[in-house]
């Protein structure tokens, strides 16, 4: 932007405030595979994420699968048998 302002030869206000940009882009982080944990080594695994579950013993499926990407915070289901 400096660049620009130094081209079209506009001055720079004195005691002007430099600005902070913050990026909202979501975190995106892959999932592991947690197939044949149990639940608690699952839930370890997908610490970084809501996790729901459904049954009892070590997880037989996953949704999402394993290596997808999603946003921190967001829901993975575990089903357990």
């Amino acid at each position: 932007m400096q660049s620009i302002i130094g081209i079209l030869n506009i001055d720079k206000r004195s005691g002007e405030i430099p600005k902070e940009f913050v990026y909202l882009d979501p975190n995106y982080i892959t999932i592991p595979d947690v197939t044949n944990m149990d639940l608690k080594e699952a839930k370890k695994a997908l610490k970084q994420f809501t996790v729901k579950t459904e049954g009892k013993g070590k997880v037989i499926y996953q949704s999402p699968p394993a290596g997808t990407k999603i946003n921190e915070k967001d829901t993975v289901r575990i089903y357990l048998k």
